[in-house]
């Protein structure tokens, strides 16, 4: 929850800010899970805010859309549902990354 929350609002938060956002009932958790990310690389923390590496923004966006269009094929394949209801929120943003082509070199 904390990454999709940082990917999504992709602005650099404080711990407050998660905590009212993500879990404003269980703060020691959540404090645990910062810390944990942190040793892993996955969460930044510069000057008491936490953001998330653009590499790794890049790849949970990417996970969250093929999530969503997954999601969506499920949906389509279920006949008792005629019209899903998507939620967004205010601040998201979906960005698409095209993959870079690998650099070959040629022989002389």
């Amino acid at each position: 929850m904390i990454i999709e929350w940082l990917v999504v609002n992709s602005q650099p938060a404080s711990l407050s800010e998660l905590r009212s956002q993500i879990s404003p009932t269980i703060p020691p958790q959540l404090l645990y899970a910062l810390e944990s990310l942190q040793e892993r690389s996955l969460v930044d923390n510069n000057a008491n805010l936490f953001s998330i590496a653009p590499i790794t923004r890049e790849y949970i966006n990417h996970q969250l859309i093929q999530n969503k269009i997954r999601s969506n094929i499920q949906q389509r394949q279920r006949p008792s549902q005629k019209h899903p209801s998507i939620t967004t929120r205010e601040k998201s943003q979906i960005l698409f990354n095209i993959p870079a082509l690998p650099v070959v070199k040629q022989q002389s």
